[in-house]
């Protein structure tokens, strides 16, 4: 029964026009008062935003996004909110939305506030704003439903948790779902992109929650990011946070080395209507950043986009020379490709034991292979599976 209310919301929303219309492209421009919201200005110049919020969903392209807010707050000395230890502010396990006992105090002699959220946290709409300062910028990132939840299946090992395949499951979730104690699998499961904005498992089917929910990411946040169109949005974070194109170069980090496997039609259905709450979010928002991609332009995008592209390139063969000849390229450079490539766990040491030298935190994840051969294998293999 719970299947067949969940598929018919489905069916009943996914005809619904995603693209800008008439009537939707009315509002652009108060949008685009929204979409500039915590932007520093100097006369008609922006200047380069250092106060950002991210939710890290899981299997969004996340990695990628967090690396170059990671990168960009190292090389500024910006602070973070880092957790205790590991990478996850929370124990996922439970279910915790995130608390500030969660995190490292802020180290508040060279610095006197929190610069950058960028770490996995089940999203507290109550505790993170607060944590905040003021002109913080809230971005996220969401992906189409059925690849993000394929993805999960494999990355999180769902067919061992449950004991049968995807598409058995898909077929009859609930009674694998309901019959579960395994937090961690409860967690991934069911609309995990909305989990990690902090909705809870019992409200999945509480259509005014779960439209509360998502107009309220839609006010608080500046920028959902779409990681089917990863470089159209690197394009548009990089307009709101006003840096530079170096900024926001990545090199796909993170990916899983294999390609889904093709889905059926009916698969993918029953996946979408048990998702039905990430279908929501994802079609919402997928809107919106059509109508950001309209205020941007297209023909701006299309030339954004290539500049992108051919500057990513330009990194790769530093990287790859890097990697060769120790003279090949300068010594920042050097450095840079090695933060492109470095791995998040070592990452987050390194700036634990930046910040917080006082602690006695040592890098427990370094990689001994975190050098110019690693990198540029590292983005060989995301290329490979692009």
């Amino acid at each position: 029964m719970l299947l067949t209310l969940s598929l018919a919301r489905y069916r009943a929303f996914s005809y619904r026009e995603i693209f800008p219309t008439s009537e939707t492209l009315r509002d652009i421009r108060k949008d685009s008062i929204n979409f500039a919201a915590g932007r520093i200005f100097h006369g008609s110049q922006c200047q380069p935003t250092h106060h950002i919020m991210f939710v890290k969903t899981h299997k969004c392209g996340s990695s990628s996004i967090q690396n170059i807010l990671m990168r960009y707050g190292n090389r500024y000395n910006l602070t973070f909110v880092i957790p205790w230890f590991s990478n996850n502010l929370g124990n996922f396990a439970n279910l915790e939305r995130f608390r500030s006992d969660m995190a490292l105090p802020v180290p508040r002699q060279s610095y006197p506030h929190y610069d950058i959220f960028a770490h996995h946290a089940r999203y507290n709409k109550d505790v993170i704003p607060s944590l905040m300062p003021k002109n913080t910028v809230y971005i996220a990132i969401v992906r189409e439903p059925t690849a993000m939840y394929q993805s999960a299946w494999t990355y999180f090992s769902l067919n061992q948790r449950f004991g049968v395949s995807l598409n058995d499951f898909a077929a009859d979730p609930h009674r694998f779902y309901f019959n579960s104690t395994d937090n961690r699998s409860l967690q991934f499961a069911r609309n995990p992109m909305l989990s990690d904005f902090g909705l809870e498992k019992e409200d999945f089917d509480n259509m005014t929650v779960l439209q509360e929910t998502i107009d309220y990411i839609d006010k608080r946040f500046a920028l959902v990011m779409i990681s089917d169109y990863m470089d159209e949005s690197l394009v548009l974070l990089r307009q709101l946070l006003c840096w530079e194109w170096d900024d926001v170069v990545e090199f796909h980090l993170n990916r899983q080395n294999n390609h889904p496997t093709k889905l059926t039609k009916k698969v993918t259905d029953n996946i979408l209507a048990w998702n039905s709450g990430d279908n929501m979010l994802y079609r919402h928002f997928l809107m919106r950043f059509r109508e950001k991609w309209a205020m941007y332009g297209d023909k701006k995008m299309t030339e954004d986009v290539k500049k992108l592209r051919l500057l990513r390139k330009d990194w790769k063969e530093k990287c790859r020379r890097a990697s060769g000849l120790h003279n090949a390229v300068g010594e920042k450079e050097r450095e840079n490709c090695w933060f492109l490539c470095m791995h998040e766990l070592e990452f987050t040491d390194r700036i634990r034991v930046k910040l917080w030298p006082n602690y006695g935190f040592e890098i427990q994840y370094e990689n001994k292979k975190s050098d110019g051969k690693y990198c540029y294998k590292n983005f060989r293999v995301a290329e490979a599976v692009r």
